[in-house]
């Protein structure tokens, strides 16, 4: 089995320029600048563990994966077959791996399991001006049947792939790839090089019919000589990107790396005028809302200890500011105005049942946010507090709209479901008492100063 290549059957277009006399020459464009998903690890150029993101999968897909059915993944692997040096303890499945579609392969009666990942949508560029002996792709592998994989990048210049042998069934099995050892029928892998697709297949040792294969934990290193040595670095700091992360249903606000990622682009290329540090404008639910809000949301900043300026919106005759309409009128007045860094927006039931597409007003409103160069968070209204708004399904819309927005845009959400659970009577007529502010401005501060601190990168 060792000595058998799985081959590819892949047809390459190589298509030409005639250049006019006297056009200047082409000029190469510079190598992609490099992503580092772990600003701590220079050597770590991508890492993926299949937990959030679905939409690379140009085929296969996210599943639920075993759980380990050995403690160590390299144990008792014959020494001439060890995918990676045997000191090497392989970071721990998480849940949900990627999962590989099963095909038949054209003019083979082998059944073969396959995944394609396109890394056009990810931040991985490689080779990119690195060193291809210096690059190596590891992940964990679990098969029903021993077997090999198939490692497979390709670029415009061609496909390139290596086999590697897994000679463990029903078990996690660590594989390591030097990028230099791909090979294909249009040469070695190129410096200037910029892989956009990954392919894994996955050939058992048995053809009586398809075999579940998995794989999880996948990461890019750049000069590492010791795969061990960085492993458990690799895992403190996926440990520390998890505690960073924040889900509005159980925390009652919304953040990621990928969200954060969006936000910058974002902001980095909005306007740029100068902004006041932690300086929030509070665009209230309601025009009376405002003065309460502010009060609560400076108590809230207070006891957790850390300073937030909060301003309240305004119209120019100085009357109260407060509902969507209000919100997307005046917001640019308001920023004009006060120069915030942060606009939080906090809608409304009376917002959710406004004439018109669910969600589009809100869409536009954190356009103009954004545009400005401001950082926007934006508060839902319950919608589960009582089963009478539990079944409004104009309001259930709306939320799911605003919640898309915000996730496409990298925007923190504020559920108010959440950040209201044992706060007595947080609701008077679906909307928000002085108790509900309270509640809900109490997580708007932790969700800025886990912003202040983990987006803006502020020492607290």
């Amino acid at each position: 089995m060792g000595a058998r290549r799985i081959t590819f059957l892949v047809a390459a277009a190589l298509v030409g320029r005639l250049v006019a006399a006297g056009e200047p020459p082409q000029v190469a464009a510079p190598p992609a600048k490099p992503y580092f998903p772990f600003p701590e690890l220079p050597t770590v150029l991508w890492f993926e563990d299949f937990e959030d993101r679905a939409d690379f999968f140009t085929y296969g897909g996210k599943a639920e994966i075993p759980k380990p059915e050995k403690a160590d993944p390299t144990r008792n692997i014959p020494a001439d077959n060890r995918p990676v040096p045997p000191e090497v303890k392989a970071l721990p499945p998480d849940g949900n791996g990627g999962s590989m579609n099963q095909v038949n392969v054209i003019g083979s009666i082998q059944k073969w399991s396959m995944l394609k990942i396109n890394l056009s949508a990810t931040r991985l560029k490689i080779p990119g001006g690195f060193k291809p002996a210096d690059l190596m792709i590891h992940f964990l592998c679990w098969a029903e049947d021993a077997g090999e994989i198939a490692v497979g990048f390709a670029s415009n210049e061609g496909l390139h792939e290596v086999a590697r042998p897994v000679p463990l069934a029903k078990a996690w099995v660590p594989v390591s790839v030097r990028i230099s050892e791909l090979a294909g029928r249009d040469g070695r892998v190129k410096q200037e090089e910029i892989f956009n697709e990954l392919t894994l297949t996955f050939r058992p040792r048995t053809a009586k019919g398809f075999q579940r294969v998995f794989v999880d934990n996948m990461f890019v290193t750049n000069s590492v000589t010791r795969v061990a040595d960085i492993l458990p670095m690799l895992e403190a700091a996926h440990k520390r990107a998890i505690e960073r992360e924040k889900v509005a249903a159980r925390d009652g606000f919304s953040y990621s790396e990928s969200s954060a990622e969006l936000l910058h682009a974002a902001v980095k290329s909005a306007d740029k005028r100068k902004r006041k540090p932690k300086t929030v404008l509070v665009l209230a639910p309601h025009r009376g809302d405002g003065p309460e809000m502010i009060k609560a949301l400076s108590a809230a900043s207070a006891k957790a200890k850390i300073a937030f300026a909060f301003v309240p919106a305004a119209a120019p005759d100085d009357t109260p500011v407060g509902g969507l309409d209000d919100m997307r009128m005046l917001f640019r007045y308001n920023n004009d105005k006060n120069d915030p860094e942060f606009v939080l927006l906090a809608l409304s039931y009376a917002d959710a049942h406004a004439p018109g597409k669910a969600g589009e007003s809100v869409r536009v409103l954190i356009d103009r946010v954004l545009d400005a160069g401001c950082i926007p968070l934006v508060s839902v209204p319950p919608s589960a507090a009582d089963s009478a708004l539990a079944l409004d399904k104009k309001l259930e819309e709306f939320n799911a709209a605003v919640s898309g927005v915000c996730a496409m845009k990298g925007v923190t959400l504020i559920e108010c479901s959440s950040a209201l659970k044992g706060v007595n009577a947080a609701l008077s007529d679906g909307e928000l008492s002085a108790a509900g502010l309270a509640g809900l401005s109490n997580v708007c501060v932790q969700a800025l100063r886990h912003l202040d601190l983990n987006f803006m990168g502020r020492k607290q």
